[in-house]
């Protein structure tokens, strides 16, 4: 089985392995990837505005997964709109979390099917790790509540990262199940290249997709060149802006997508925009 995942992994570096992309879901889960920037009270109210509106019935049997010391927060309910289980990670809001941005040392990744010297950012393996128990019980809680709804998963900045990495694990806990969809939003490098083509290989979801966004510092970092190299996750959806239609970038590091702009990437306000939601306003959307 490991021989298999290596050798598609290889080929679909060589050839130009197409995804698909369902811009309908990924905007409900942007929706999603906002309000886990919303208070307890606010969520059950799903009155973010236009992001709450992509899934107007919000969240049912709403359940938070948090660890105070990281600062690290999940969302989790169930969505009828999508008639599926949503986890949702929340981005950077205090100096604990930017703690963990900036602890860009490496870790070696502990899940023995990645092979080829798989290796994390340490910073947000820890925060990830800080609410995996939490996490898994949660989750198994909404798993027998909707036995046959979709999962879907999703975050924004270092969510996304949390999501990435959360991936394998919710796999294994939806019983070695694709997930039906895993879109994440202005993501900064998680991991190595041979975290990134496990990842590929391995296909833990019907849809996937690293959404980029115009000239963002944050998915630059940690940096692909000198000392660190680090490496995006591949199947990247660029949007130069929100107003066209996107670029599908099979390949991670594609200069024709996010890395064009890998030197040049200085407008903090293309992180915090998604579908032309200001997410700096986050907090007050939730009113």
């Amino acid at each position: 089985m490991q021989k298999l995942l290596i050798t598609l992994a290889a080929l679909c570096l060589v050839v130009s392995c197409q995804f698909n992309y369902n811009e309908g879901i990924s905007k409900n889960l942007a929706g999603f990837a906002v309000q886990a920037y919303c208070n307890n009270t606010s969520i059950p109210l799903n009155n973010c505005g236009a992001p709450c509106n992509q899934n107007p019935k919000g969240l049912q049997n709403f359940l938070e997964v948090k660890n105070t010391t990281t600062s690290t927060r999940a969302i989790l309910g169930y969505s009828p709109d999508n008639d599926a289980i949503i986890i949702s990670f929340r981005g950077t809001v205090d100096l604990n979390n930017w703690g963990a941005d900036l602890s860009a040392a490496w870790y070696n990744y502990p899940n023995l099917s990645c092979t080829g010297n798989c290796q994390v950012h340490t910073g947000f393996f820890t925060n990830y790790q800080s609410i995996i128990s939490q996490l898994k019980s949660n989750f198994l809680v909404l798993k027998a509540n909707y036995p046959s709804a979709k999962v879907y998963l999703t975050g924004h900045s270092l969510g996304a990262a949390l999501a990435t990495l959360s991936l394998p694990d919710i796999y294994s806990w939806n019983g070695n199940k694709q997930l039906d969809a895993v879109y994440h939003f202005e993501s900064p490098r998680a991991a190595n290249q041979a975290f990134a083509n496990w990842l590929r290989a391995s296909n833990f979801s019907v849809y996937y997709g690293r959404i980029t966004h115009g000239y963002d510092p944050v998915v630059q970092n940690p940096t692909s060149w000198w000392p660190l190299y680090y490496y995006h996750t591949h199947f990247e959806v660029f949007y130069l802006n929100f107003n066209n239609q996107p670029k599908l970038c099979p390949q991670a590091e594609d200069t024709t997508c996010g890395a064009q702009s890998i030197y040049t990437a200085f407008n903090p306000a293309d992180h915090m925009n998604l579908f032309n939601w200001d997410l700096s306003a986050a907090g007050s959307l939730c009113s």
